[in-house]
């Protein structure tokens, strides 16, 4: 689906060190994909490498709400 597409875009650019880029692509996945941990996940970890604190927090919360026993 194109929120998929979104976070693999989202990725891809952050891995070219295109963090504008990047952040945007994984804000579109994350809105198009509101029930996604995993979507929420990498925009708070693209988040917090721009040092985007606030909203870095705010992704990485949805994360955990909406699959609180990943990473255990």
């Amino acid at each position: 689906n194109n929120g998929r597409a979104f976070q693999f875009l989202g990725i891809a650019r952050a891995q070219l060190g295109n963090k504008d880029a990047a952040l945007l692509a994984l804000r579109e996945g994350a809105r198009l994909q509101p029930q996604n941990a995993g979507a929420h996940f990498n925009l708070g970890v693209a988040l917090m490498q721009a040092q985007e604190t606030d909203e870095a927090r705010k992704a990485l919360e949805k994360a955990v709400a909406l699959d609180p026993n990943n990473g255990k």
